[in-house]
């Protein structure tokens, strides 16, 4: 498990928009652990701000699009990105920050062999 802690200074009582995601399928070969589960970050994420822990979206797809093998010369390669599959693309989550420091902690599951061929693959 790999825990990330930050600091957020808010000036007043806020609430501030984000762009959350704890994967992005490699697009050469769309290997990813796909849309989560109901009530679940992607890849077994979770984040907190304050000991609050920040809900994911509802998911439309959940439990689809997930691929640990490569899918070249597959038809899953023809299959057109959503927005659910790009934590880019879908909408800022709403987070409630203090007037003050915030404490930030985001927790990711880190899995031999899976994690480390798309660490390989996409964030180098």
């Amino acid at each position: 498990m790999c825990r990330l802690t930050r600091k957020i200074h808010g000036d007043s009582d806020t609430t501030r928009y984000f762009k959350i995601g704890f994967e992005a399928p490699a697009r050469s070969n769309r290997i990813s652990d796909g849309v989560a589960s109901q009530g679940e970050w992607p890849n077994f994420g979770s984040i907190s701000v304050n000991g609050i822990s920040i809900a994911p979206p509802v998911w439309n797809e959940p439990n689809t699009y997930r691929y640990h093998y490569n899918t070249w010369a597959r038809p899953e390669e023809e299959l057109p990105y959503t927005d659910e599959q790009l934590y880019w693309m879908r909408a800022p989550v709403a987070v409630a920050l203090h007037k003050g420091e915030n404490e930030v902690v985001i927790w990711k599951l880190f899995r031999r062999g899976y994690d480390r061929d798309i660490n390989r693959q996409v964030y180098k």
